[in-house]
């Protein structure tokens, strides 16, 4: 059973985008070492969070207990603190920690106050400088938003100077304080801007996964493979509170998850657990599926929360009128056989082989006539045509296959073949 923990409501900074601003009263901490000492289940990892966690007024009893334990735990923290911190929470049995950070000095200190930057830069130092052969990973949480997502290439350039292990980005929502400075809010069509930018000019870093956003989008992460290259893998995310996960607050009060605000009572904690997990799962099945996404080939591949109503489909709108556009650049270009290939064909189907790669790719009979028509020189939407194919649909197998080194795209130039 994993925890998330919400240690503290205090917090030694006031942003501009928090989303947990509503919930930061002064109401005094608890003592959670005696609920983890008589927690039912066994506990497989716990997530620090607040407020702040590092002004948790028991953070070093706590964080000693876990480790005696051997219980993994992670933190996030916004690193407004010294080398003795740095020192005391590097533990043996912290496998995380993300420090917030929003941008360089200009962008992150509007964000989070003046000198908050050079504070934040000093903590990290202390942590790269105090850890053991990097067993702790230690990365960034980074909030895109209107001051830092136009340039985000240049702050992440800088960023990685820094030797950390991972920049995880999140789009900022319209949640707590966020509400009242909504000239920070960006649309999705600039949140896919940052994302573009991002993968255009870090293309190592994200599909090594040191430079990571959510990808239970499948539409978002077919589309960036496809324009970038890449090698990313959708992860279909599903909902396990109350199965997996529990929350408790700062007063110690147990929920299912974050969102799902119905108590569950220590003494009886089986049974509620029961109850709340019946009830998220006949949600989720029950949940009404937006009319677009109804024929997407991803609809059973897409995860919405079932507590919320998710305008997710109004980002895949956005990032299919991109993909159509990236596309159409390809009508006038033309395709030839790469030269590592060779191509059997038999009565039902095509077998090409890469030997430098010792890979066969098998394709259908139904696509056999595309080939037929590679035998003399012709754009991708001349090939369509004459094949009476849907444009669309060529130009996806064609690039898809491109990638796989079986196809070149070039040009209309002869200087291009």
């Amino acid at each position: 059973m994993k925890l998330v923990i919400d240690l503290t409501n205090k917090c030694n900074l006031k942003c501009k985008h928090c989303g947990n601003a509503n919930e930061l009263i002064n109401d005094k901490d608890i003592d959670f070492i005696p609920i983890l000492q008589n927690f039912p289940f066994k506990i497989s990892k716990v997530d620090l969070m607040g407020g702040e966690p590092l002004l948790y007024y028991k953070t070093d009893y706590l964080l000693q207990y876990l480790n005696e334990n051997k219980i993994p735990f992670s933190i996030i923290t916004n690193g407004q603190f010294d080398e003795s911190f740095a020192k005391k929470i590097l533990l043996d049995s912290l496998t995380s920690i993300s420090i917030s950070i929003d941008g360089l000095r200009e962008e992150n200190d509007f964000i989070r106050g003046i000198g908050s930057f050079e504070k934040v830069r000093f903590f990290i130092g202390y942590l790269l400088k105090n850890r053991n052969e990097k067993e702790t990973q230690i990365g960034i949480n980074f909030v895109v938003n209107r001051l830092n997502f136009r340039k985000i290439h240049l702050i992440i350039k800088e960023l990685l100077v820094l030797e950390i292990d991972y920049i995880n980005l999140n789009q900022i929502f319209e949640l707590g304080n966020a509400i009242g400075n909504k000239e920070i809010l960006i649309d999705d069509d600039e949140y896919l801007d940052a994302l573009e930018l991002i993968c255009k000019n870090f293309k190592e870093e994200v599909c090594t996964q040191k430079i990571s956003f959510e990808l239970t989008n499948p539409i978002l992460v077919e589309y960036l493979n496809i324009k970038y290259h890449l090698n990313l893998q959708s992860e279909f995310d599903y909902c396990d509170a109350a199965r997996q996960t529990l929350y408790i607050d700062n007063q110690g009060n147990i929920y299912p998850c974050r969102n799902y605000k119905c108590k569950l009572q220590f003494d009886n904690l089986l049974a509620d657990m029961n109850k709340s997990s019946k009830y998220l799962l006949e949600l989720e099945c029950g949940k009404m599926i937006e009319p677009y996404c109804n024929d997407c080939r991803f609809v059973d591949e897409c995860y919405t929360c079932p507590l919320s109503y998710n305008k997710k489909y109004v980002l895949c709108q956005e990032i299919e009128k991109r993909l159509a556009n990236y596309y159409d650049s390809y009508k006038e270009k033309f395709v030839k056989w790469s030269k590592e290939v060779f191509h059997i064909e038999l009565e039902d189907k095509i077998v090409i082989v890469n030997p430098s790669t010792e890979a066969n790719y098998i394709l259908d009979k139904n696509v056999k006539i595309i080939f037929d028509n590679l035998k003399k020189e012709v754009s991708l939407y001349e090939l369509s045509k004459k094949c009476g194919m849907d444009y669309y649909e060529v130009v996806d197998m064609i690039i898809s296959l491109r990638d796989k080194g079986v196809f070149e795209i070039y040009g209309t130039e002869k200087n291009n073949l």
